[in-house]
Order: C-alpha cells, then sequence, then structure tokens
C-alpha cells in the first residue's frame, strides 16, 4: 500500500497576519514530538533568536536572482512533514514546471 501525506494549509485573506509563525510553531511542536521535520521554503529570514532555528532548512534553487523551492531536492529528501511558505510564486526557467511566462519567451 503506497504512502499517503497530509496537508495542511494555513490560510487568510490578509498579509502579516501570522500564518508563517504559526506554521513553523506546528513544526517546532511536531520535531519536540520526533517526527522529522524539513523547512522547504520560507519567503524571507527566520529571526535567529527563536525555537525555528534548530529545525533543517533544504537549501533553495537560485537562478537568474530567482529563489525557488527545490522540488527534486524536496521529494529525495523524504521528511516526516515539510514546510513551505509562499508557495505560489515564479518558478526558475529551470524548474520542471516552469512558470507560462518563462515558456511563451522560450518558444519566442
Amino acid at each position: 500500500m503506497p504512502l499517503q501525506g497530509k496537508l495542511k494549509i494555513f490560510y487568510s485573506y490578509s498579509e502579516y497576519s501570522g500564518k508563517t509563525d504559526e506554521m513553523l510553531r506546528d513544526a517546532a511542536s511536531e520535531k519536540r514530538h520526533g517526527r522529522d521535520v524539513v523547512i522547504g521554503f520560507i519567503e524571507g529570514n527566520i529571526s535567529p533568536d527563536n525555537e525555528y532555528m534548530s529545525i533543517e532548512r533544504l537549501p533553495c534553487l537560485n537562478t537568474d536572482g530567482i529563489k525557488c523551492f527545490d522540488l527534486d531536492g524536496a521529494l529525495s529528501r523524504k521528511a516526516d512533514l515539510m514546510v513551505i511558505d509562499e508557495l505560489a510564486h515564479v518558478n526558475s526557467p529551470e524548474s520542471r514546471h516552469r512558470s507560462e511566462e518563462h515558456t511563451s519567451e522560450l518558444q519566442s
């Protein structure tokens, strides 16, 4: 039987409402309970004086100045829990799932 994952979405109608902090608090709690937790992608920096610094961060892809989530790296890591913040962003031209704007540039 294949493994099944769960998706938990932290959603709000506004920016700066604490979604990222709440998500990281949940991740830190899971890590304290023995789960293998990894930060796959976070926009911005994490304050060095908080409990989230102990959570492993996967390296991002950085091409042409665009910081992107490394899907292949995340899949190969096989963590129990992966935190991904700001998932809706532009993928780099080298990404296996390129954005439409990059696809049209390659076709012209």
